[in-house]
Order: structure tokens, then C-alpha cells, then sequence
């Protein structure tokens, strides 16, 4: 896509595939991940149901321990918190082998499940991102070909700017405040003057 402003984002909310994280830090050195936490629980809750099934484990403590990590991740932690909180779950569990290797793992990825650390607003799920994702698919099955890679291009930057130049008119409860307001006013460094393309 064509930069529409001469900044980096300070960070950017992925899934867990390696390729996305490393095309997110080619494209934008400096920035930090973040990863989504929705699809880290959903990757650790299918490793514990495998594990269950194949091991006759008892299904309760493993969704004792599930809940435990999502207690854990979908809230905003300090260093402390987070730290002690998994230590407890560690030595909790320290005889259980996967329930060990999946709180070791979460341990390696700590900066990247912690990335909004120092960032206002970040968000723990990429779920919005994925909603207008989701929008784009359905335009492009109804669009049988294009031309050129270049006229896809240009039809995709059309869209995209479309789509985060465009008045929001239908948000409710605790999103009713955006409307009136642009995609873009929420997200662009403030005096940035925003040109009018529609």
C-alpha cells in the first residue's frame, strides 16, 4: 500500500504465524509485536485438548490450568505481576511435562505477548482487524479478475483508503462515540493534516 503519512507504527498486534511477525519487523524495523492473544489461548487450549485426549488427563485441572493463563494474559501486566503470577503456575504444575513445556513457551514469548508495554490503546486481539479483513473478502469474491497486478493495486489502496476515510454512522454501546468520526483521525499522530481524497 502507498504511505499515505511518513511515520512507523510503534507496534503491531499479529498472530502467532512467524512469517507475519518477520514481514511486520522487515517492513518496520524499529516496531514491536504484539502478539494476539485470542489466537495464542486458542493454539495452547487446542495443545491441552490433544494432550487430554491422548493422555486420559483429568479435563478439570487442565481447564484449571487454561483459565489460569488466560487470567494471566488478557489483562495489561506489569513485570511483577506477570512474573509472579506465572511462577505460581510453574511451581504449581512443575511435575506435568506439557503443562510445564506450554508455561516455558509463554515464558519465551513474554516480550512479544507483553508488547503493548509503554503504548497507550494497544490492543491484546487483532478480532477488529480481522472483522474489516473479513468485509474485504466479501468484495473481492464477487470480483472475478482484474486486468494487472497494477490495476489490483490500485484498486485495493482505493479501497483500503475508502474504507479508513470513511465516516463511521453505525457503532454502538461503548463504541457509539466514534460516530461522526474517521477511522484515521483515531490512530494518526496529532496536527497531522489529513489530505481529502472522497
Amino acid at each position: 500500500m502507498v504511505r499515505i503519512q511518513n511515520n512507523y507504527p510503534k507496534v503491531l498486534v499479529c498472530d502467532g504465524l512467524s512469517s507475519i511477525q518477520q514481514a511486520a519487523e522487515l517492513a518496520f524495523p524499529k516496531v514491536k509485536i504484539q502478539l494476539c492473544i485470542k489466537h495464542y489461548l486458542s493454539n495452547i487450549k487446542q495443545a491441552i485438548k490433544e494432550y487430554i485426549e491422548k493422555e486420559l488427563k483429568n479435563s478439570k485441572q487442565a481447564k484449571e490450568f487454561f483459565f489460569s493463563i488466560r487470567n494471566i494474559l488478557t489483562v495489561k501486566r506489569t513485570d511483577k505481576d506477570f512474573n509472579k503470577r506465572m511462577y505460581s503456575l510453574f511451581d504449581k504444575y512443575r511435575n506435568d511435562l506439557v503443562f510445564k513445556g506450554i508455561l516455558l513457551q509463554i515464558e519465551r514469548d513474554k516480550e512479544k505477548l507483553t508488547g503493548y508495554r509503554g503504548i497507550k490503546y494497544t490492543p491484546l486481539t487483532t478480532n477488529f482487524i480481522e472483522g474489516l479483513n473479513s468485509h474485504l473478502q466479501a468484495r473481492l469474491t464477487k470480483i472475478k479478475s482484474f486486468n494487472s497486478l497494477s490495476y489490483a493495486r490500485l484498486w485495493i489502496n482505493g479501497y483500503i483508503l475508502k474504507r479508513r476515510l470513511t465516516i463511521w454512522t453505525d457503532c454502538k454501546g461503548r463504541f457509539k462515540k466514534l460516530n461522526g468520526k474517521i477511522p484515521l483521525d483515531q490512530t494518526k499522530k496529532r496536527g497531522v493534516v489529513i489530505p481529502t481524497y472522497f
